[in-house]
Protein backbone atom coordinates (compact mmCIF):
# COMPACT_ATOMS: atom_id res chain seq x y z
CA UNK A 1 0.00 0.00 0.00
CA UNK A 2 3.11 1.96 0.23
CA UNK A 3 1.12 4.73 2.72
CA UNK A 4 3.00 5.92 5.94
CA UNK A 5 1.37 5.59 9.48
CA UNK A 6 -1.06 8.04 10.70
CA UNK A 7 -0.94 9.42 7.58
CA UNK A 8 -3.33 12.66 7.99
CA UNK A 9 -3.83 15.27 5.39
CA UNK A 10 -6.66 18.64 5.49
CA UNK A 11 -9.24 18.79 3.28
CA UNK A 12 -9.09 21.48 0.78
CA UNK A 13 -11.52 21.42 -1.88
CA UNK A 14 -15.06 19.63 -0.42
CA UNK A 15 -17.58 17.94 -2.30
CA UNK A 16 -20.50 19.75 -3.91
CA UNK A 17 -23.25 19.14 -2.86
CA UNK A 18 -20.97 18.48 0.61
CA UNK A 19 -23.08 14.98 1.27
CA UNK A 20 -23.19 13.64 -1.95
CA UNK A 21 -20.50 14.92 -4.20
CA UNK A 22 -18.10 12.18 -5.41
CA UNK A 23 -14.70 14.26 -5.56
CA UNK A 24 -12.47 15.70 -2.85
CA UNK A 25 -9.35 18.07 -3.18
CA UNK A 26 -5.83 18.13 -1.04
CA UNK A 27 -3.52 20.23 -1.31
CA UNK A 28 0.44 18.78 -3.15
CA UNK A 29 1.96 20.78 -1.06
CA UNK A 30 0.96 19.47 2.17
CA UNK A 31 1.23 15.68 0.89
CA UNK A 32 4.82 16.90 -0.92
CA UNK A 33 6.11 18.66 2.45
CA UNK A 34 4.83 15.83 4.94
CA UNK A 35 2.27 18.25 6.37
CA UNK A 36 3.59 19.09 9.67
CA UNK A 37 4.29 16.45 11.87
CA UNK A 38 2.14 13.51 10.15
CA UNK A 39 4.82 13.17 7.21
CA UNK A 40 1.73 11.73 5.07
CA UNK A 41 2.54 9.51 2.34
CA UNK A 42 -0.62 8.66 0.56
CA UNK A 43 -1.41 5.78 -1.39
CA UNK A 44 -1.10 5.69 -4.79
CA UNK A 45 -2.89 2.12 -5.98
CA UNK A 46 -6.57 2.75 -5.66
CA UNK A 47 -8.61 2.03 -4.30
CA UNK A 48 -8.24 2.52 -0.82
CA UNK A 49 -10.43 3.50 2.22
CA UNK A 50 -10.03 6.57 4.25
CA UNK A 51 -11.90 8.23 7.14
CA UNK A 52 -13.37 11.90 7.16
CA UNK A 53 -13.29 13.77 10.56
CA UNK A 54 -13.66 16.77 12.12
CA UNK A 55 -10.13 18.22 12.31
CA UNK A 56 -8.91 17.97 15.77
CA UNK A 57 -11.62 15.81 16.98
CA UNK A 58 -11.64 12.01 17.62
CA UNK A 59 -13.31 10.07 15.23
CA UNK A 60 -16.44 8.38 15.99
CA UNK A 61 -18.90 6.79 13.92
CA UNK A 62 -21.09 9.69 14.81
CA UNK A 63 -18.89 12.29 13.56
CA UNK A 64 -16.80 10.28 10.71
CA UNK A 65 -17.28 8.90 7.25
CA UNK A 66 -15.25 6.19 5.74
CA UNK A 67 -14.95 6.50 2.35
CA UNK A 68 -13.59 4.23 -0.82
CA UNK A 69 -10.68 6.54 -3.33
CA UNK A 70 -11.03 5.18 -6.28
CA UNK A 71 -8.80 7.16 -8.14
CA UNK A 72 -7.04 10.55 -8.49
CA UNK A 73 -5.66 13.40 -10.87
CA UNK A 74 -3.22 15.92 -10.26
CA UNK A 75 -3.38 19.91 -10.75
CA UNK A 76 -0.62 22.03 -10.06
CA UNK A 77 -1.76 22.92 -6.41
CA UNK A 78 -4.67 19.97 -5.76
CA UNK A 79 -5.03 16.08 -5.71
CA UNK A 80 -8.45 15.71 -6.57
CA UNK A 81 -9.73 12.06 -5.75
CA UNK A 82 -12.58 10.59 -6.86
CA UNK A 83 -14.63 8.68 -3.68
CA UNK A 84 -17.46 6.37 -3.15
CA UNK A 85 -18.89 8.03 -0.04
CA UNK A 86 -20.84 5.74 2.84
CA UNK A 87 -18.09 2.70 2.37
CA UNK A 88 -16.57 0.18 4.46
CA UNK A 89 -17.82 -2.57 6.16
CA UNK A 90 -19.43 -1.66 8.36
CA UNK A 91 -20.51 1.25 6.40
CA UNK A 92 -20.69 4.79 7.86
CA UNK A 93 -23.38 7.12 6.92
CA UNK A 94 -22.65 10.38 4.30
CA UNK A 95 -21.62 13.23 6.17
CA UNK A 96 -20.89 16.77 5.49
CA UNK A 97 -17.40 17.51 4.25
CA UNK A 98 -16.10 20.82 4.65
CA UNK A 99 -12.63 22.17 3.93
CA UNK A 100 -10.32 21.84 7.08
CA UNK A 101 -11.85 17.97 7.94
CA UNK A 102 -9.44 15.36 8.63
CA UNK A 103 -8.30 12.57 5.75
CA UNK A 104 -7.29 10.20 7.36
CA UNK A 105 -5.49 7.08 5.88
CA UNK A 106 -5.21 3.92 7.88
CA UNK A 107 -6.44 0.48 8.11
CA UNK A 108 -9.67 0.06 8.08
CA UNK A 109 -12.22 -2.99 9.09
CA UNK A 110 -13.19 -3.40 4.68
CA UNK A 111 -8.88 -3.33 4.69
CA UNK A 112 -8.87 -6.30 7.02
CA UNK A 113 -12.09 -8.47 5.46
CA UNK A 114 -10.21 -7.85 1.83
CA UNK A 115 -6.80 -9.34 3.65
CA UNK A 116 -9.09 -12.14 4.65
CA UNK A 117 -10.51 -12.86 2.21
CA UNK A 118 -7.66 -12.31 0.28
CA UNK A 119 -5.90 -15.60 1.89
CA UNK A 120 -9.50 -17.39 1.92
CA UNK A 121 -9.38 -17.47 -1.80
CA UNK A 122 -5.62 -18.13 -2.09
CA UNK A 123 -5.75 -21.25 0.29
CA UNK A 124 -9.03 -22.26 -1.30
CA UNK A 125 -6.75 -21.88 -4.72
CA UNK A 126 -3.73 -23.54 -3.39
CA UNK A 127 -5.55 -26.55 -1.50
Amino acid sequence: MGVKDLALVSVAVAPSPATSGTTLGVLLSAINSGGGGSSPILPTTYPFYATIAPSSTRPTRSNSEVIKVVSAADDATYRTYTITRSSGVPTTAARTIIVGDDMIVGLSAQDWINQVEGSFLVTQVFS
